[in-house]
């Protein structure tokens, strides 16, 4: 804690925001990857330094979700019309999306004609997916197996509440 000479403002020496007592510091959006970064990396005594200043609890959040938008980010996409984040299991190039309804092509992104044939995109010569419906569908197999197994190392290192429940047949 400190105080302003001039204005008598009080505030928190760490974060430089209003006095918050012992609740630790607000991360702001633009640092929260920099502290999961210093965070993994940090020796013992720094790593309990950080988590004096910001908090067991917030950086073990901060580092489960970091992760999980890694992951979304790398292995998912974002509906054309809704922008709610897809994953593609297997099968073919076109998309539903589960909450408005939408066809899209998972290649490019595009929206898909509800009425008619959505598949169209896919044998129109000019269109840049030509041809490609099941671009990438046997790949798709073989990489859920390696998420699998990379999930199940992983999932020690998650706390209870943030753990996915699978069911690993």
């Amino acid at each position: 804690m400190a105080q302003c000479a001039s204005c008598y403002f009080v505030f928190c020496l760490y974060c430089r925001m209003v006095y918050h007592g012992v609740q630790p510091c607000r991360l702001r959006p633009g640092e929260q990857r920099a502290i999961r970064d210093e965070y993994l990396s940090a020796t013992p005594a720094a790593k309990q330094a950080m988590e004096k200043r910001y908090g067991r609890r917030t950086l073990q959040l901060l580092v489960d979700e970091s992760l999980t938008q890694d992951w979304m980010q790398e292995n998912s996409k974002k509906c054309p019309h809704c922008a709610i984040s897809i994953e593609k299991q297997d099968g073919c190039n076109k998309m539903t999306c589960w909450r408005c309804g939408t066809y899209f092509c998972w290649i490019c992104l595009v929206a898909l004609k509800a009425s008619g044939n959505p598949y169209q995109h896919f044998s129109d010569p000019r269109s840049s997916c030509f041809n490609k419906l099941f671009e990438g569908a046997e790949e798709l197999a073989e990489d859920d197996h390696e998420f699998r197994r990379v999930l199940v190392r992983a999932l020690p290192h998650l706390s209870h509440r943030s753990r996915p429940r699978l069911c690993l047949a």
